[in-house]
């Protein structure tokens, strides 16, 4: 009897030590499921995509044990992931990480991993990714980067991820669906130049951003789409944008500059703005649209309205560079400050109707013709920012332009090749992406010195450890430039 006993407990802790299972989750892939009771390993393996399944019936076959799974392996073959695959997998904690074989990730495939940790990686080879993919994956961290494969972004897919705080959406998406990045831990965002409509909520909730562009390509704003970014300072709206929905900077408490490129003003509720400091932020309009915002009957509600002025640098040396603006209306005098990389001042110029022709090399002296003006002593391979400012008679500040530039360095590293690769966001602050490249092309960026100070083969590149300045990237034959802010 006690030989029996003994075999029966040697089994039971066999079973309990050498678990597996398996099965099928497609029509050329298997599921196995390894390891002991509160530490499984769950691996996908073979060629094809993955079935779909729902929340409350016609579960995923590792469904009874989702709480004891903590990890899973995805191998090379896989072409689609199922939607609600690995849904309440709650207990997933290492890194996902998602092989180049994947070209779409399915509905609420990895919604309510909270615990699932590391940044997340989205390879070039996935076109689609579903509603609700990755919410509540409250633990992904770090930066996140949406390749030029995907041209959607769906409803809720990345809906209070917390621990994300940098977003880069590539140059192929069209649309941010509604909530799609709600409550996330953003500090840095970067839309993609091909972007039409940002949905209702899509960032709502965001309060770590602090400025934002949206992109001339962008026609339509949601309702409450940055609702509740209470730390936004800046915004800038394209030219192209025409609607603006109820709530949309609601309680964007911080809002200090807001920034509209379009002539015409949009039609909006006094709702859109509702929690902001009307007395505090100031809204810049383009050149000549002062009265159609002062006339609206919501934007009029804008303390100070200040037109903004077109301008550019060109001629750009080592030492000097051209700042161009065009003349404004009213104006009898320009302020124009310059600023290094860390915006301490460097030099300031009062040019006056008086001092025109006085004041070289001012190029371009008459009221009807773009006015230049040449800054010198500059040091090579800087960045600098400027602000130019018109002052009409009675001395106030009638309408401002912001720029900034690199000056030239004299180094063979300068030289961008004619098939140069593309990079994107630029300027960056902790991702950038490089396009044009093999996926196993080594990747080494310099500094203006020439001093290599990056080689890898990874792609999307962590760049937050450099410091602000401007960087060569070079692969093979291929060079390019970008700023890291």
């Amino acid at each position: 009897m006690n030989k029996i006993l003994t075999t029966i407990v040697c089994l039971c802790f066999a079973a309990s030590t050498l678990f597996a299972q398996s099965g099928t989750c497609g029509d050329n892939l298997t599921w196995t499921l390894s390891g002991s009771e509160n530490d499984r390993t769950l691996t996908i393996s073979g060629t094809g995509a993955m079935g779909n399944y729902h929340a409350y019936s016609d579960y995923a076959p590792w469904y009874d044990y989702r709480s004891q799974i903590t990890n899973v392996t995805i191998e090379n073959g896989v072409t689609s992931i199922g939607e609600f695959a690995f849904w309440g997998c709650s207990s997933l904690t290492d890194s996902l990480i998602i092989p180049n074989s994947v070209i779409s990730i399915g509905e609420y495939a990895f919604s309510g991993c909270s615990s699932l940790t590391g940044s997340l990686i989205i390879p070039n080879s996935v076109t689609s990714i579903g509603y609700g993919a990755f919410s509540g994956c409250h633990g992904l961290t770090g930066s996140l980067t949406i390749p030029n494969s995907v041209t959607s972004i769906e409803d809720y897919v990345f809906a209070s991820c917390w621990g994300l705080t940098s977003v880069t959406i590539g140059n192929s998406v069209t649309s941010i669906g509604n909530d799609a990045f709600g409550d996330c831990g953003l500090t840095s965002l970067t839309i993609g130049d091909s972007v039409t409509s940002i949905g209702g909520g899509a960032f709502a909730g965001c309060s770590g951003l602090t400025s934002l562009t949206i992109p001339n390509s962008v026609i339509s704003i949601g309702r409450a789409a940055f609702q509740s970014c209470s730390r936004l300072t800046s915004v800038t709206i394209g030219n192209s944008v025409t609607s603006i929905g109820d709530e949309a900077f609601y309680r964007c408490s911080s809002l200090e500059k807001f920034y509209n490129r379009t002539a015409t003003p949009q039609t909006i509720t006094p709702y859109c703005f509702y929690g902001i400091n009307n007395a505090h932020c100031i809204l810049y309009v383009p050149v000549g649209s002062y009265t159609a915002y002062r006339n609206n009957s919501v934007w009029k509600y804008f303390s100070y309205i200040i037109e903004e002025i077109e301008g550019e640098t060109t001629e750009i040396t080592e030492n000097s560079a051209v700042i161009s603006w065009a003349p404004v209306a009213n104006a009898v005098s320009y302020n124009l400050v310059l600023f290094d990389k860390n915006f301490t001042v460097r030099n300031k110029y009062v040019i006056t109707a008086n001092n025109f022709k006085k004041h070289s090399p001012l190029r371009s002296i008459a009221s009807d013709e773009t006015m230049n003006y040449e800054v010198n002593g500059l040091s090579p391979g800087s960045l600098y920012y400027y602000t130019i400012t018109a002052i009409d008679a009675n001395d106030e500040s009638i309408a401002e332009y912001e720029g900034e530039f690199i000056t030239q360095i004299a180094s063979g590293i300068n030289e961008i090749s004619a098939n140069a690769v593309s990079i994107y966001p630029n300027p960056a602050k902790d991702i950038i992406t490089i396009d044009g490249i093999q996926s196993n092309e080594i990747i080494e960026i310099y500094d203006i010195s020439g001093h290599n100070v990056i080689s890898t083969y990874s792609n999307p590149i962590d760049i937050s450890g450099l410091a602000s300045g401007v960087y060569f990237v070079k692969t093979g034959v291929k060079t390019a430039k970008f700023i890291k802010k």
